[in-house]
Order: structure tokens, then C-alpha cells, then sequence
């Protein structure tokens, strides 16, 4: 679907000494759509909005400080009132006085249906990766081996789209309002004047950004008290930076960064432990994802009663296993994932990470505590 592409991938290993080595590699790549980001028709979502118009009056007035996402950053605050005045819904909704109370202005919902859709316009993406670090396996300590990496990944004419706060914010602080991309996807009810939909098409945006740290450790190591091999891994990834860069209105260049939110926080880590004796293996495992706030544009503080946060989460898993038999043959195998039949979180429906079951986002196990054994034969 894309034609003809170049690609590269150089790279240099570098060891001043026997117990350390140090490493860099440099590469372009690139990525073609997929099916589902050319040709998925919309699919239901709900996202967290703070309407642009939220507050204000039949004057005009009534909107203060900035909107809420980073569309909205330096928006001129006249100019949205104006589009604001402009919609039908919204007039309807000063003039019943059921809906309308002067002292709170237009009051429109928190959440909308934000679904998601495919663009048969998108073309590829192309990716620059950037990775230097070191690996130190220190010989007066044999078997292990420590790693260091940082890397950085830009993206251009990356595909994703904007968010729904974004492009509600960026519609109506425009000057040409409505008669621009933003606001050609945008429903608002022609009686209670709120948005019902922001439609999220896919798009190829100027550029986004991810960076970041790995570390990993590694020890084999045996006991004379106990037969056998232990082994001890354990690895962490530390996010920098996760940031996409799109063009605004009058060309401006807007950056949005959804780390720290919930499924995209800043840390996680495996821990596991291995024991291997005379083909009896047994291993425990755990795992942790850093927690998060639902919305950082919208609701990024404490006081914002649409402030949503969650703790990191932590999952354990026992696995044992005994193998015999000429070249391996048999194995039988067993153990418990969800140690502790943790269900994560409960993240409620109407926010950006939420859903009507709850419990879906990957700080979650749906299953809770699995058993299962089983065994392999070979013939």
C-alpha cells in the first residue's frame, strides 16, 4: 500500500575492557498502515471532555482562564465565546429555563462518545531510532551481567490522531470557525447544546516522540548447602518522553503527552527467580505498571471534580515444571497465574480508560487466580 521505501541500520560495539562493552545503533524504518487504521468504520468509544464552552453566558461572558487541553493553549478567549454564541444547540439551551441557570452558565456533561475510525488517506510512517548503552558482566563476580540502555524514537508523518479535547478546543478557538478540519467532526445536540460525538479519524500528525531508559540484571549462581542452579532477572523501563507533535490552526505546532495517564505511566518492572535441578524447574514472577490520571488535559488536577487517578498495579505468577525421558521427552507442567487473585483497579465507565466492565484496562485481570497443569510428549 505504500510503494518504495529506504531503509537503514548502522551500529557500533566498543570494549575498553573485557568486563565491559559499550554499544550504539542508529536506524530508519518505516511502518504501513493497517487495515484497520485505512478502512475501520467508526468504533465506539468514550472519551473525557471539558467543553470549551462550558460556563458561558447569553453575553458572551462567563469563559475564563485557559481550555482545557493543549489545542486550546493561548486561545483567545473571544473568539471561542463567539463560536460558542453561534450554535443553535446551545441558544436553545439559554432560552429554556428549565436547562439555563444564570449563576452556572452553559453546563455541558463530562464525557462524550469519541469512536474511533480508519482513514483511507494515511500513508506510512517513518520511524529514526537511537539507542547507546553498555552491558558489564564484572569478572570478579561471575554470571552477572548488568545493561544499561536509553533510546529515542521519532516518528514523522507518525499515524494516530488528535484527541477529542484537542480537536474541540482547536474547532472553536479558530478564527474560521466552523469551516475547518477540527470542526467537521463535532456533533452537538441541537436542543441541550452539548457534544454527543467527536468522531477520531486517523491521520498522519507531524511527528511524535517516545524516549526512555532500560535497565536489566542478571544473576546465575549456584549454593553449595542446595543442589542446583538459581537464577535471578529483573528489568525496568523508566518513559522520558511520549509526545505527539500536530499542526493547529494558522499552522502552530501543538504538543500533546498522555504519560502519566492511566495505561501510559511513567514505569514498570519484572522481577523473576528461578530454581533448576535435575530437569525440575520452579520460577516465581512478578510484574508492575505504574498507575495514572484518566485525562491530564481535562482533569489534570485534584480539585477538578473530573479527577480520576489510579495506584500502580502489581501481578504475581508461580510456575513449576519436570521434564525426563531420552532427548527431553516427556514434561509435565503446572502453576498459578494472579497469585493473589487480584482484580486491579475498578475504573468506571464515562472516563478515557473506563468501560462498562470496569476492570479491562491493563492494569487489570479480568480472570483473577488461574490454576492449570499440563503436560507435553514427544514422539
Amino acid at each position: 500500500t505504500i510503494g518504495t521505501i529506504f531503509s537503514y541500520n548502522v551500529g557500533a560495539v566498543w570494549a575498553p575492557h573485557e568486563d565491559i562493552r559499550f554499544r550504539t545503533q542508529y536506524s530508519r524504518s518505516q511502518r504501513a498502515p493497517s487495515l484497520t487504521e485505512l478502512f475501520s468504520p467508526p468504533r465506539q468509544d468514550s472519551d473525557s471532555l471539558v467543553d470549551p464552552c462550558e460556563g458561558l453566558q447569553p453575553d458572551g461572558s462567563g469563559l475564563s482562564g485557559r481550555l482545557a487541553g493543549s489545542g486550546g493553549e493561548n486561545a483567545d478567549l473571544a473568539i471561542v465565546s463567539a463560536n460558542c454564541l453561534t450554535e443553535a444547540g446551545i441558544q436553545a439551551y439559554f432560552a429554556d429555563p428549565e436547562l439555563f441557570d444564570p449563576a452556572d452558565g452553559f453546563d455541558a456533561p463530562g464525557s462524550v462518545n469519541g469512536p474511533n475510525s480508519g482513514n483511507p488517506n494515511v500513508k506510512e510512517e517513518t520511524a529514526d531510532t537511537f539507542t547507546i548503552g553498555a552491558v558489564y558482566q564484572p569478572s570478579f563476580i561471575p554470571n552477572l551481567t548488568l545493561i544499561a540502555d536509553y533510546y529515542q524514537i521519532e516518528i514523522a508523518d507518525a499515524i494516530t490522531s488528535v484527541s477529542t479535547q484537542d480537536t474541540v478546543d482547536l474547532c472553536y478557538a479558530s478564527a474560521d470557525f466552523p469551516n475547518n478540519k477540527f470542526c467537521d467532526v463535532i456533533t452537538r445536540n441541537p436542543v441541550l447544546g452539548e457534544v454527543t460525538e467527536v468522531i477520531n479519524f486517523q491521520e498522519n500528525l507531524n511527528e511524535e516522540l517516545v524516549s526512555g531508559v532500560d535497565l536489566s540484571a542478571r544473576y546465575d549462581f549456584e549454593l553449595e548447602s542446595i543442589p542446583g542452579e538459581f537464577d535471578v532477572d529483573f528489568r525496568f523501563t523508566h518513559y522520558i518522553d511520549q509526545e505527539v507533535t500536530f499542526e493547529g490552526i494558522g499552522g502552530v505546532a501543538l504538543t500533546s503527552s498522555p504519560l502519566g495517564e492511566i495505561e501510559d505511566g511513567e514505569n514498570e518492572w519484572r522481577l523473576r527467580l528461578r530454581y533448576d535441578v535435575a530437569g525440575f524447574v520452579a520460577s516465581y514472577t512478578a510484574t508492575y505498571i505504574d498507575g495514572g490520571v484518566d485525562n491530564l488535559e481535562s482533569a489534570s488536577s485534584p480539585d477538578d471534580d473530573r479527577f480520576f487517578e489510579v495506584d500502580g498495579q502489581d501481578f504475581h505468577r508461580l510456575f513449576m515444571s519436570y521434564t525426563w525421558g531420552e532427548d527431553d521427552q516427556y514434561r509435565i507442567y503446572g502453576g498459578v497465574n494472579n497469585l493473589f487473585d487480584d482484580l486491579g483497579p475498578v475504573i468506571p465507565s464515562g472516563l478515557d480508560s473506563g468501560s462498562s466492565r470496569n476492570i479491562v484496562a491493563p492494569l487489570n485481570d479480568v480472570v483473577g487466580r488461574e490454576f492449570f497443569v499440563g503436560t507435553r510428549i514427544r514422539f
